[in-house]
């Protein structure tokens, strides 16, 4: 927390926190502690509940050492703080712990404590002093705390420094400064490579700075960027894994709970790109309860990282406890899930799991997502989908690439009205293709009821797959009806000669127009038409076009989109434009697995005679119409080049690598 800021301390008389370790003692009082239990009291290895607020994790030399604010003493509101609710103790020092094995912690004392003589001291007790952190500099030798020095009122806004000789201190307190010339509050280190970086709220929380240390890491360098402006936001964490950068925060709402930002970078100074709430389960949307503290790696156990947070308890604070919940990578996304009570074995666990998963699973990625378009871009797979949600909140697409079906990273906001200055709700259906070095994106917008309204089908252009996309015409390419035919659920079709077509249409109604070569506008055929009627027999919407052996194959989706009746049916012609014979419905809801299960599009690999159906479902028991989840199953056909019934799985599609 921090300015319009939120804070921590910690409040009890001494009879009050006898209470409390007689009733830890007879709730969680074990000869050693075997799992975590997040949201209990935690007792050290005296049996007195651990002291450590705010806190970090260093790591050294074979030992876990928990660095916190020390919270004990009388919780009270200052009139300086009453605004926000500002509740607070005095400071009394930064406590550590120590622990070979993350579940019991030994009692090291205060490592650097208040300084109650010298009432302009910043450690005085009538100050703030939160968040510290300590890294190890190996050139000096010596271990660095930083921490958010502050007074009563929140208007100092400094980081503080000290030094230690040992990882148990004592510290020597330094100073505090106001670095790049700005205020400092919310506070975290990271060490990369030997490098230090100090990332804070500045610009009363406005801002977030990242700032490169010095080689002694005691001062800022002059090296740093302004990250997520005008985002509001405190208790920062940055890990790293898999050669990028995390970051994750908090909103500033005091001492409330709010909803985790998460957000990922090549570069630790950025740019950033922020994700989505990292949490899953009970209380996901207020971070169960807690505010992020710090995130840091197991030692010895791959790919295992711990998320550390505080509940906080804002008339009470010293009864405030501990989140440690395991943090999992899914895609492009770090994923916090709740976990009453749980171990170290999750992580053995989860190593065996992703070592032995060999199929991709149904849905294939998290979230409501419809329509979904499946591309081969070089060795991987992409998946353009709608964002399935209410119309005036679909203004945006996200997309997922994987490099073998099983891993699935997403790529959020590649194209947004901001970008489409004609569309403002309702971008359904994109439809993606590769043309001479750029990707491409079709896309319907507005939903219109008539030719009056402005929207249709859109085009956008980026350089690779993930975008930025960019409205590629300024206009739609489509905003009319033809035949009856409303302009959405477009599909673009490229045929043996090169030539592109798109087929699309609601409304019962499906055309079939030829593109130009540069995607601009359309070419009329021989006989001066521009759109022609190709409809078959069923059609609603949904139009998905193959070529197999010589023969189209004409797919589209029949029934209604919120109904557990929508399905999948196609038909067969020996040219683009039919004339179509309806052969069969081949995808369509089992009761034991989801309902309305359709607006699909066809995977083919490369050099094999393997096909996937890439479509949506609804979940069993999902009421809500935009409730559908993307998944893919194997497409096969018999002897006579007939699609047989798609058979919907939990288990979905073996992993399968795209070779060179």
């Amino acid at each position: 927390m921090s300015i319009a800021p939120a804070h921590r301390g910690r409040a009890l008389s001494s009879a009050a926190r006898v209470s409390l370790i007689v009733l830890a003692a007879s709730i969680h009082l074990r000869a050693a502690q075997t799992g975590f239990h997040p949201g209990d009291i935690w007792l050290d290895t005296s049996g007195q509940p651990i002291n450590a607020h705010g806190g970090g994790m260093l790591f050294h030399e074979g030992t876990y050492y928990w660095y916190g604010e020390n919270k004990d003493g009388r919780t009270w509101l200052p009139e300086s703080t009453k605004a926000w609710q500002g509740y607070r103790v005095d400071v009394t020092g930064i406590r550590c712990y120590s622990s070979k094995d993350l579940l019991n912690w030994r009692n090291e004392g205060l490592v650097l404590k208040a300084v109650p003589d010298d009432p302009a001291h910043d450690l005085h007790p009538s100050k703030v002093c939160e968040r510290p952190k300590v890294v190890f500099n190996a050139r000096t030798k010596k271990f660095v705390m930083w921490m958010h020095i502050d007074s009563e009122d929140y208007k100092a806004a400094r980081a503080g420094v000290a030094t230690a000789d040992k990882p148990t201190g004592p510290f020597t307190y330094i100073e505090s400064v106001r670095p790049e010339g700005e205020d400092s509050r919310d506070q975290t280190l990271f060490l990369d490579d030997g490098k230090a970086y100090r990332a804070y709220s500045s610009e009363k929380n406005d801002t977030t700075y990242i700032s490169l240390l010095t080689d002694d890491y005691l001062k800022h360098s002059g090296k740093f960027a302004r990250v997520f402006e005008k985002r509001r936001m405190e208790a920062q964490v940055i890990f790293k894994h898999a050669g990028k950068y995390w970051f994750m925060a908090s909103g500033c709402t005091g001492w409330d709970p709010n909803a985790a930002r998460s957000a990922v970078a090549d570069s630790i100074l950025g740019p950033w790109k922020e994700l989505d709430n990292p949490c899953r389960g009970q209380r996901a949307e207020e971070t169960f309860g807690g505010q992020s503290a710090f995130v840091f790696p197991v030692a010895g156990k791959a790919n295992a990282f711990i998320f550390m947070a505080d509940r906080w308890n804002k008339t009470n604070l010293t009864d405030s406890r501990y989140l440690w919940l395991p943090l999992q990578f899914r895609g492009n996304q770090p994923i916090v899930d709740w976990a009453a009570n749980w171990d170290l074995s999750f992580f053995d666990q989860k190593a065996s799991e992703a070592g032995a998963k060999s199929r991709a699973g149904n849905p294939v990625f998290p979230g409501w997502y419809a329509d979904p378009e499946g591309v081969i871009y070089g060795k991987e797979y992409w998946i353009y989908p709608t964002y399935s949600a209410p119309y005036d909140q679909q203004v945006f697409f996200d997309a997922f690439s994987s490099p073998d079906l099983v891993t699935w990273t997403k790529h959020s906001r590649i194209l947004d009205t901001n970008a489409v200055h004609w569309a403002r709700r309702a971008m359904w259906a994109p439809a993606a293709i590769e043309k001479g070095g750029r990707y491409f994106l079709f896309f319907g917008a507005n939903d219109i009821q008539n030719n009056q309204q402005r929207g249709g089908i859109g085009v956008a252009v980026a350089d690779r797959p993930a975008g930025p996309f960019k409205d590629y015409l300024g206009q739609p390419l489509i905003d009319r009806f033809h035949n009856g035919a409303q302009p959405i659920d477009q599909f673009v079709f490229k045929d043996r000669d090169g030539q592109h077509y798109m087929i699309y249409g609601g409304w019962r109604h499906c055309n079939i127009a030829r593109l130009r070569d540069d995607f601009t506008g359309f070419e009329p055929f021989p006989d001066g038409a521009t759109f022609k009627e190709i409809t078959p027999q069923g059609y609603v919407e949904g139009p998905f076009m193959f070529l197999k052996d010589g023969k189209y194959y004409f797919m589209w989706s029949e029934g209604g989109w919120t109904g557990p009746n929508y399905s999948v049916a196609y038909a067969m012609a020996d040219a683009p434009l039919g004339p179509f014979t309806r052969i069969a419905k081949i995808l369509q809801q089992d009761p034991q697995v989801a309902t309305g299960a359709g607006h699909h599009s066809i995977l083919k690999f490369p050099s094999e005679d393997i096909y996937s159906i890439v479509y949506h479902r609804r979940p069993l028991g999902e009421r809500d119409g935009n409730h559908r989840v993307t998944c893919i199953d194997r497409m096969e056909f018999d002897d006579q080049g007939f699609i047989k019934p798609v058979k919907i799985t939990f288990e979905g599609v073996e992993r399968r690598a795209l070779r060179p």
